[in-house]
């Protein structure tokens, strides 16, 4: 009897000349020749001697037994169906790892596409009160249940602004966590403005992790994120991230860049500018929101996709003489992909992750600070964990359409909820133009992860920091 030829989950597709192919429950991926790109295209619950048969006007018949033999043995086709067990989601409460503390509810720039209303938050411009911030150290410590390890974000608004306050709650939280027999991970989102060199040995000293917001060259920079009183922002920016770069250990240096419709185009030289400043790494995301300025259009999407394969084909240059190149948005998904491991979620956004306001309310992270997702407040000692299980039952991929039938789901981890509730008043629908670029940044990542030669891999794994192959749980990336 003829055997049928089943596959995998797979996604198929060719890019920069190649045949390549994700098998979408295992995360593995493959570089295959024309003729095993066809059997595959062709194959599923058919014939065996039907497929064959079809490619033996175009093959030799040895070859396409060979192919096709090759395939099985590499679990791409089998003679029964492929089963997958997809995991239960039964909630249980999470312990509190992390959290961004608004220290300052304030800013000294009037970013143009500031989603946190230029540092308000939609509410009363000042600083969270010091009393406010210890309670909210208190609340991490005890809601990190058995965690050994936390972590706080200082934010803003500028949280440098409110620097008497920072250092106030460093002290505390490291005598807190002493008593509890925990470590605090301290980082600090800042427009670098504010930075000095009595500021940055300070940060040294405390091993304090430092990320800069900086969008590109001068006149990216002077129109996205200008000062307060509306002068240029590049070239305090500039200087003040040059003297951090000079006194700070190259691997710990990161910066955030926002793309705007406005710096589509310069994206790819923006990535090389903010690199050649001396930043190890660049983090890079879309303007997004329903308030502000220079959000981008499907237009700009495909024209920022452009771009990423421009990134990419410097990455790949790089990787083939051994060199590291930052660009953190495709090296993330080259971490995945060499551990084969799964994201079920977009981020730890109200699971294990909260977001503490000025006052003291707590929100699921820092993109919903006072709006409704209000899970309660340090200062009254309520926490309401409905919105933990709500983002819990209904935000993973199983649960999101169309995430639980798009072939990048246990890759990209659905879309940012934040930015779906901001958009569509529901944190369970993505934004299909974020989940497009999103697709083609993790083909992009597939291509250039299927470039890395066997012979320098162990090298590539070092230098990148990947993954080790085989690790259940993969960290989600805290999303700024």
């Amino acid at each position: 009897m003829d055997e049928l030829t089943c596959l995998p989950e797979l996604h198929l597709f060719k890019k920069n000349g190649k045949n390549l192919l994700l098998d979408v429950q295992t995360c593995r991926v493959f570089r295959v020749d024309e003729l095993a790109f066809q059997i595959l295209g062709a194959s599923n619950l058919k014939k065996r001697e039907e497929v064959l048969s079809a490619l033996r006007n175009s093959y030799p018949a040895e070859d396409i037994e060979v192919a096709y033999t090759e395939l099985k043995e590499s679990r791409l086709i089998a003679e029964k169906p492929f089963e997958f067990e997809d995991p239960t989601f039964e909630y249980s409460e999470y312990e509190i790892r992390n959290m961004d503390l608004i220290l300052s509810q304030d800013c000294n720039m009037r970013c143009v596409y500031c989603f946190a209303d230029q540092g308000a938050f939609r509410g009363k411009r000042g600083f969270m009160r010091p009393e406010v911030g210890r309670k909210t150290i208190d609340f991490l410590i005890e809601k990190s249940g058995k965690s050994k390890r936390v972590g706080v974000v200082f934010f803003g608004g500028e949280p440098l602004l409110n620097m008497v306050g920072l250092k106030a709650l460093v002290l505390y939280g490291n005598e807190k966590a002493k008593a509890a027999d925990k470590e605090v991970r301290y980082s600090v989102s800042t427009n670098g403005t504010l930075l000095n060199e009595e500021l940055i040995e300070y940060f040294n000293r405390e091993r304090i992790n430092i990320q800069i917001s900086i969008d590109g060259d001068a006149d990216t920079q002077n129109v996205n994120r200008p000062l307060k009183n509306k002068r240029p922002s590049y070239p305090t920016v500039e200087g003040k991230s040059i003297l951090f770069l000079g006194k700070t250990k190259q691997d710990q240096t990161s910066a955030r860049t926002t793309i705007t419709s406005n710096s589509v185009e310069r994206a790819f030289d923006n990535i090389l500018h903010i690199l050649a400043m001396g930043f190890y790494s660049v983090h890079t995301e879309t303007a997004e929101g329903t308030t502000g300025r220079g959000f981008l259009s499907s237009e700009d999407y495909r024209a920022l996709e452009n771009r990423i394969d421009l990134i990419a084909d410097e990455l790949m240059r790089k990787i083939s003489r051994n060199e590291f190149f930052g660009y953190s948005n495709i090296i993330k998904f080259l971490k995945h992909l060499n551990a084969n491991g799964k994201n079920f979620y977009s981020c730890a956004a109200g699971r294990g992750y909260v977001a503490v306001g000025a006052n003291g309310d707590i929100f699921p992270c820092h993109r919903f600070v006072n709006s409704t997702y209000r899970m309660g407040n340090v200062m009254a000692g309520t926490f309401d964990r409905r919105w933990e299980k709500e983002i819990h039952v209904n935000t993973n991929v199983f649960s999101r359409v169309p995430c639980n039938s798009c072939w990048a789901r246990f890759l990209c981890g659905g879309d940012c909820i934040a930015v779906s509730e901001d958009y569509y008043k529901d944190v369970t629908t993505p934004n299909p133009m974020r989940c497009e670029l999103i697709k083609h940044v993790i083909e992009t990542a597939i291509m250039v992860y299927s470039s890395i030669a066997k012979s320098s891999k162990p090298e590539i794994e070092n230098l990148y920091h990947f993954y080790k192959r085989g690790r259940k749980e993969i960290p989600t990336e805290r999303q700024i």
